[in-house]
């Protein structure tokens, strides 16, 4: 029920209903504050979005993306781990490629997933 309907029903009552409606209107204020407090903000749109296999051979390994700055920001993820287990230590977006490093050489059976934001 909104608040018009609410006044419009509480016209019936008796001596409380200016005070249901001043509680009412508190509580809608401060439902509003919360919601906006709790509200999600996005900040960062997701540009380039991929699922690769490592190439091995080394512990960096380097993953052209067109399009990608230095000034982008990146999300990696191993998606399925191979033989020898490896963890990411970095990554990070430079020109045209995304640079990943791992804790060892990942070998050619380790699957990532990345997101690259602007």
């Amino acid at each position: 029920m909104d608040i018009k309907a609410f006044k419009e029903q509480s016209k019936k009552w008796n001596g409380m209903p200016e005070a249901a409606v001043y509680l009412l209107r508190k509580f809608q204020a401060m439902f509003d504050e919360l919601k906006h407090a709790l509200a999600v903000k996005t900040c960062h749109f997701a540009r380039r979005a991929g699922h690769v296999t490592t190439a091995g051979g080394d512990a960096t390994e380097d993953i052209s993306i067109m399009g990608v700055k230095a000034s982008m920001r990146c999300l990696v993820q191993m998606h399925t781990e191979g033989a020898v287990p490896v963890t990411i230590k970095t990554a990070k977006c430079e020109k045209d490629k995304l640079t990943i490093e791992f804790s060892a050489d990942p070998a050619a059976d380790h699957e990532i997933e990345y997101w690259i934001f602007v």
